[in-house]
């Protein structure tokens, strides 16, 4: 089996299954176009650079220009730290 490992400051994960989480976020009224959208889930699988998230971890993370790749099967999301919004 390939191992795919993170480089730099990514992160690579392995997003949960399904739509995004159940996390409930405020209502917000406003429908800018910046808005941050509904967060996804996951459990990190590999981290480039030291810091303070560990393979492991099962986090919340927008899904604001992460890559998807499919690797032996496996589908991966690499984001970087800043898309991270919390820790599970």
């Amino acid at each position: 089996m390939m191992k795919f490992q993170a480089v730099n400051d990514v992160i690579i994960l392995l997003k949960d299954k399904g739509e995004p989480s159940p996390l409930i976020l405020p209502n917000q009224q406003s429908k800018s176009p910046y808005e941050i959208p509904e967060p996804y889930t996951g459990v990190i699988d590999s981290v480039g650079v030291e810091n303070e998230w560990k393979k492991g971890d099962h986090i919340a993370f927008c899904d604001m220009g992460g890559v998807y790749m499919k690797v032996e099967d496996r589908e991966y999301v690499v984001i970087t730290p800043d898309m991270i919004i919390g820790k599970l």
